[in-house]
């Protein structure tokens, strides 16, 4: 159903139905029947700006988009109303949003290079922004516990921070190219990174060892 580029494909936590964003600036929910037959659209979001990157709340219940006008959004997934924001803060393209493992904040990261964190009820700012990646950040992937981020950036780097503290953890992991796309392992354990310098790597959490004592 979408006109242009799609960015983004997420599964809600059920697994019976997939939100897809697009630069055609709409959000689209898909019931997915059978695999094999594809899905039905069950609604439209109209978001009025290209929409880069989502998530789903906890919940299910809500979506947070990240947009081409540095702003990020929620949105109720059944009535696909807008629920909070623009919530206005980063100077670029927000290419990456994730909720909290509680739901209480939201965590976004952009093209200006900075992670910023946000209550999830009123869109204010928690704490000052994340600053240690040089060049635009990408993609955020965040632990299966809760308490560590990943950020892969255009910078070669994938530095860790502690979702609490903000702080750096570790040591960056380094790439020879830029940095597009990362993933945990079911455990934990692991990182996968993917970038320009055509090698998927798969490396130790910096905090594992430390974890696990």
């Amino acid at each position: 159903g979408h006109t242009r580029v799609i960015f983004r494909v997420v599964y809600l936590p059920e697994g019976d139905r997939v939100i897809t964003c697009s630069q055609d600036k709409t959000v689209r929910l898909a019931v997915i029947r059978e695999a094999k037959s594809g899905g039905e659209i069950r609604h439209s979001i109209e978001t009025g700006k290209w929409v880069f990157s989502l998530c789903f709340s906890p919940s299910g219940v809500k979506i947070a988009t990240g947009h081409i006008d540095a702003t990020v959004r929620v949105f109720n997934v059944a009535t696909a109303d807008l629920v909070l924001g623009p919530i206005e803060g980063h100077e670029d393209y927000v290419t990456s949003v994730l909720w909290s493992l509680d739901g209480s904040h939201l965590f976004s990261g952009s093209t200006d290079c900075t992670i910023r964190i946000w209550d999830s009820d009123t869109g204010d700012p928690v704490g000052e922004p994340w600053r240690e990646n040089t060049d635009g950040i990408t993609s955020l992937a965040l632990s299966l516990d809760g308490t560590r981020i990943a950020s892969a950036s255009r910078d070669a780097t994938v530095p860790s921070w502690d979702t609490d503290s903000g702080s750096q953890v570790g040591e960056p992991l380094e790439h020879k190219g830029s940095v597009y796309a990362l993933a945990f392992s079911p455990s934990g354990e692991f990182i996968a990174t993917a970038g320009d310098d055509e090698t998927v790597s798969i490396w130790r959490a910096p905090w594992w060892d430390e974890t696990q004592k």
